[in-house]
């Protein structure tokens, strides 16, 4: 039922209350299905027009057993149908020639009372145990070392020679160890089982617990297993893994993203909780082969995890040259030795033919850049491009000292080897530094280049110029004041 509702004034408080009927229990305040309160009785400030709801639902019920043993041992009281949370309070009642022992659950002694109440939040099965008058009754207690690491069941009265089953369970972080009593250990299992023959005082030990877990990533590619569920000081852990899926391979065990080991099992001394990953990348094949098994040979294929520097080899043989690398009729390299970084799979050709060597080389080289040089088939079509440098002048192209082209880009076709030289000389450049003053000016990294001069350019007037020379950035300069007559400037190497 409910209360509350009617007409209010507009800014009035408004209580309204739920009250559930035998059988059901409160749920909350509901206003158009949106829930407004948990709580039955609801107060608030009336702004508007308001369709509440109060919300009930079946109370549950639970079966309280009771039994005595034996049956003519006593009588039990208080069993039955009790609504959740109820409070329930059960009676033992010995028979002549009998005394109460105490209440068990499953065997495990839940009371050593007579009159045992509880609040019901399920179905139990509780039995009262009785014994003849005469028999002598045994009391086992029990403790947990360190405080708060754990609980135990089974402590209480028992009859002289009937079995007592005491059980110990950890909390959170923490281990069972043993049970103890007196300082020394009785049972290394949590759940102990013993006949009752005299009063006892046992203690549950508990270590602290971490928790190890081990994970793959990506999942798909592997899985992971620790030799245990929880580990206590002094323990080893080993992580290992498991199966590793095809065309994946196992890299390494990573901490919050920080590798921790390259190597599986990893065994380590179990300090604190942790989360390792093991790692794995995808593999990748290479393959080479040769255009021609006469003509060169190829090495570097194989598996290789992705990412992997890996390089590909051709050696021609001799009487054949290395053209090129390819794959899928695409040129890739035209190293003979190419090296990559593998992110896929890779099928790679190396090309070689009956052909040349055209090697071209720069006879000064701050003075300029040459291009071409290579292995040719024969026939080929051959370019080399000499490209000079800032200060300097291309002059030639020369093979064994006799000229071939004076032209900075030389044509031919490949039909023998060449060894050919760019040459390049440094340019002596006019600079006007002031009226009056003539600046010269040459590249300092023309070494052993030296400035001479004449005044009318005969053979025998050409001397090595006295005059200072002096070095602006990346330049000598040599300055001429006033200068009378004709002079001309050259640079020579002797």
């Amino acid at each position: 039922t409910t209360t509350g509702d009617g007409l209010a004034n507009d800014g009035s408080s408004v209580t309204v209350v739920a009250t559930p009927n035998a059988g059901y229990t409160f749920t909350n305040w509901t206003d158009g299905g949106v829930p407004v309160s948990a709580a039955a009785s609801y107060t608030f400030t009336a702004s508007a027009d308001v369709p509440l709801v109060a919300n009930f639902t079946v109370t549950p019920t639970y079966i309280v057993g009771t039994s005595s043993a034996p049956l003519v041992g006593g009588s039990t009281s208080g069993g039955g149908s009790y609504a959740s949370g109820s409070s329930v309070t059960v009676v033992a009642t010995p028979n002549a020639g009998y005394n109460f022992v105490n209440w068990t659950e499953g065997g495990a002694q839940v009371s050593s009372s007579a009159s045992y109440a509880f609040n019901i939040a399920a179905a139990r099965t509780l039995v009262a145990n009785f014994s003849p008058t005469g028999v002598t009754l045994r009391t086992i207690a029990t403790s947990v070392t360190p405080a708060a690491s754990g609980t135990t069941t089974g402590a209480g009265v028992y009859a002289d020679g009937s079995s007592v089953t005491v059980v110990a369970r950890p909390a959170s972080g923490y281990k069972f160890s043993n049970w103890k009593e007196g300082g020394t250990t009785v049972s290394t299992a949590a759940s102990y089982t013993f006949t009752a023959t005299a009063n006892r005082t046992l203690v549950a030990s508990f270590t602290i617990s971490w928790s190890i877990t081990a994970t793959a990533s990506p999942s798909n590619a592997g899985t992971t297993e620790m030799d245990s569920s929880s580990y206590k000081v002094g323990d080893t852990a080993q992580a290992r893994v498991k199966t590793t899926a095809s065309g994946y391979q196992f890299v390494n065990w990573t901490e919050n993203g920080v590798v921790v080991s390259t190597v599986t099992p990893y065994s380590f001394p179990a300090t604190g909780n942790r989360t390792l990953v093991a790692n794995f990348l995808p593999t990748y094949q290479l393959a080479v082969s040769s255009s021609s098994a006469s003509m060169g040979t190829v090495t570097g294929a194989g598996t290789f995890v992705s990412g992997t520097n890996v390089t590909a080899t051709a050696a021609a043989k001799p009487g054949f040259i290395f053209l090129n690398w390819t794959e899928a009729g695409t040129t890739v390299s035209t190293s003979p030795s190419y090296a990559f970084t593998l992110l896929a799979q890779r099928n790679l050709l190396a090309n070689f033919a009956v052909g040349f060597t055209v090697a071209a080389t720069s006879s000064f080289a701050p003075g300029g850049t040459v291009t071409g040089s290579g292995n040719y088939a024969t026939g080929g079509a051959v370019t080399l491009i000499a490209t000079p440098a800032s200060g300097y002048q291309f002059t030639n192209w020369t093979e064994g000292g006799t000229v071939m082209s004076y032209r900075a880009s030389y044509s031919f076709t490949a039909a023998a080897d060449h060894t050919l030289v760019a040459n390049f000389v440094p340019v002596v450049g006019i600079i006007n530094t002031s009226p009056g003053t003539l600046g010269l000016a040459w590249p300092v990294s023309a070494t052993g280049w030296i400035l001479q001069e004449s005044p009318d350019l005969s053979p025998a007037s050409w001397v090595t110029s006295a005059r200072q020379v002096t070095t602006s950035g990346s330049q000598n300069q040599v300055s001429v004041s006033n200068p009378t007559g004709k002079l001309f400037f050259r640079l020579v190497h002797p």
